[in-house]
C-alpha cells in the first residue's frame, strides 16, 4: 500500500517539472539544470497495518521478559517533548529501533504491522520533530521523522535504493545533510516540505561527499572531499555559499572571539591550528611553541585550551589567546607525553584525563595556573583509565576502573571522590556510558548480571534499571540519548 502512494513531482528553479531524482547509475546523462535544483518530496505516512491510516501508531513496550534473551544497545538518546527518545535492539539481529520513555513507561514507536524500520541513526531535532535515517524494504535508506507518536517517510530517492542521507545538521531554518541522487553524493537542505540541492560541487555524477561540519548563529561550514577537488572548505551564510580554502583533513571547528578556527594538516604535521576571518584563511600565529597534533578544544578563561604536541614537550595541555601558544602543564619529563583528553569545565576549572609515569591514567585539574592530580584511584603506574567525564548536579561523574569493583560509576564533588554504586560486583564492573540528564536524573547504559547492557538511571544517589528492553543476559546497548524541548 505504501508503494501506491502518489509521489509529488519536483520542480526546477524556473518552475519546470522534472522527476525527483534520476538514477544515480546513469552517469552519462547530461544535467537538466546546473544551479539550484528543487524537488518536492512527499511526506509519505507509513501505513500502520492493512488499513489506510496515516500514521504508525506507537505501542507500549513490555518491560517483562519476552522472546529471546539478550540486550538492547541503547543509543541516540534525545529529549523531545519532555520525553526521552533513544534507539535500541530488541533481539540478536542488532537492528536499531526507536523508543520513547516518558519517565515511567517505555514505548516502541518505530514498528508497524506492515513497515519495519531498521538501523535507525542520527536522531536530530528540527521544527518540533525528530528526524533520523533508517532502512526499509520499500524505501532503502531514507530520511524519516516523528512527532513522538507517528512516523513519516521523506522519500528523497524513490525506489528501493534510497538516498542514503547522513550527517544531519539543523542550521537556521533548514535541515542540511549529504544525500545521493542524480548528482552523486552532494549537500541538500530540507525545510519540512521540500528538499533542495544546495550546490553540485562536482559537476556530473561524481560525488563531492559534501557534509555540514560546523554551524553557529552566524554561518555553517561545509567540507567537500572528492577525487577531482580534493578537500575544500565552504562557508554558507544567508543562503550564500562561498569557497574559503583548499584543505587536507579539516576538523575541530570552533568559534572564538570574532573568528572561526579549525585544525588541518600542514606538510608532515597534522592538527595544525588555522583561523578564518572573512574569506581569508591563515595559520594561526605561533608566538611561543610550534604546536601541532591539536585536539580536544575547549574555550576557557578567554583562551582556547587543547591537547597539543611539540617536539620538546610531547603531547601536553596548551592554550592559545589569539596570538600566542602557551604550554599550560607538563606532567612528565620532556618529550614524554601525558596525552590530555576529555576536557570538561567543572567548578570554574578544567578537568581532564591524562597519563604520567607515576600515576598511570588518572583525572587531573587545571585551575588557571597549575595542573594537579585530582585522585590516584588506582595507586601506582597502572592507572584507573577514567573516561566519559560528565558534570551532573554540580558533581563530576565518570567511568573508571578500581579494584576490586572493576569499571564503575564514580563521582567527585570538588573535594573527594567516591564509588557511586557497585552495580556489577566483580572485576569487570558495569562500564557505564552515554550520560544524559532527563527530568533531573542521570541516564546511561550499563551492564548488570542477568540483564546485559541496558538503560539505567541515577536518582538521589541510587542507580536502578529503567527498562530491560531485550530481557536476558545479552544487551540492548541503548546509546546516543537526546533531550528535546
Amino acid at each position: 500500500m505504501v508503494d501506491a502512494v502518489e509521489r509529488t513531482k519536483g520542480k526546477t528553479s524556473d518552475g519546470r517539472s522534472d522527476s525527483p531524482l534520476v538514477s544515480r547509475f546513469n552517469s552519462g546523462k547530461q544535467k537538466a539544470f546546473r544551479t539550484l535544483v528543487v524537488w518536492l518530496i512527499s511526506t509519505i505516512p507509513i501505513l500502520a497495518g492493512p488499513i489506510a491510516t496515516a500514521e504508525t501508531k506507537a505501542k507500549e513496550y513490555s518491560l517483562t521478559p519476552f522472546g529471546s534473551q539478550g540486550s538492547t544497545g541503547v543509543s541516540n538518546m534525545t529529549i523531545f517533548e519532555e520525553d526521552l527518545f533513544f534507539t535500541a535492539s530488541e533481539s540478536r539481529d542488532s537492528n536499531k529501533h526507536l523508543y520513547r520513555f516518558d519517565g515511567q513507561e517505555t514505548t516502541l514507536i518505530s514498528n508497524s504491522t506492515q513497515i519495519q524500520l531498521s538501523f535507525i541513526a542520527e536522531l536530530t531535532t528540527y521544527k518540533n520533530r525528530i528526524y533520523f535515517t533508517a532502512e526499509t524494504e520499500n524505501y532503502g535508506r531514507e530520511l524519516f521523522s516523528t512527532d513522538g507518536s507517528t512516523i513519516s517517510a521523506h522519500d528523497l530517492y524513490p525506489g528501493t535504493l534510497g538516498s542514503n542521507p547522513a550527517h544531519l545538521m539543523a542550521y537556521q531554518d533548514k535541515l542540511y545533510f549529504r544525500a545521493s541522487g542524480e548528482f552523486g553524493a552532494e549537500l541538500y537542505s530540507f525545510d519540512g516540505a521540500q528538499a533542495l540541492l544546495v550546490k553540485d560541487f562536482v559537476e556530473g555524477a561524481e560525488s563531492s561527499n559534501a557534509i555540514p561540519a560546523f554551524a553557529d548563529e552566524n554561518c555553517m561550514f561545509v567540507v567537500v572531499s572528492s577525487r577531482e577537488l580534493g578537500s575544500q572548505i565552504y562557508r554558507m551564510s544567508n543562503d550564500s555559499m562561498q569557497f574559503i580554502s583548499a584543505a587536507s583533513s579539516p576538523g575541530n571547528f570552533v568559534a572564538y572571539r570574532d573568528k572561526h578556527y579549525f585544525t588541518d594538516a600542514l606538510g608532515n604535521k597534522s592538527g595544525v591550528l588555522f583561523e578564518i576571518l572573512g574569506n581569508t584563511v591563515k595559520r594561526s600565529r605561533f608566538n611561543g611553541p610550534d604546536v601541532s597534533g591539536i585536539n580536544s578544544l575547549l574555550i576557557y578563561s578567554g583562551k582556547i585550551f587543547f591537547s597539543g604536541w611539540t617536539e620538546l614537550d610531547g603531547n601536553e595541555l596548551f592554550s592559545y589567546d589569539g596570538s600566542t601558544f602557551r604550554l599550560e602543564g607538563n606532567l612528565g619529563p620532556k618529550k614524554v607525553s601525558s596525552s590530555p583528553n576529555n576536557l570538561v569545565l567543572f567548578k570554574n576549572d578544567i578537568f581532564f584525563q591524562a597519563t604520567t609515569q607515576k600515576t598511570g591514567s588518572e583525572i587531573f585539574r587545571f585551575d588557571g595556573s597549575d595542573v594537579s592530580l585530582v585522585k590516584d584511584v588506582m595507586v601506582g603506574p597502572a592507572g584507573s583509565n577514567p573516561w566519559n567525564l560528565f558534570v551532573y548536579r554540580d558533581i563530576l561523574h565518570f567511568n573508571t576502573y578500581s579494584e576490586p569493583v572493576g569499571r564503575e560509576l564514580f563521582s567527585y564533588d570538588g573535594t573527594s571522590s567516591r564509588l557511586v554504586q557497585d552495580l556489577n560486583p566483580g572485576i569487570y564492573g558495569s562500564d557505564p556510558s552515554g550520560f544524559t540528564v532527563f527530568r533531573g536524573d542521570l541516564y546511561f547504559t550499563a551492564n548488570q548480571p542477568g540483564y546485559g547492557g541496558e538503560l539505567y538511571k541515577l536518582h538521589n544517589g541510587l542507580i536502578s534499571l529503567v527498562s530491560d528492553i531485550y530481557p536476558g543476559v545479552l544487551s540492548s546497548f541503548p546509546q546516543d540519548f537526546t533531550v528535546f524541548d
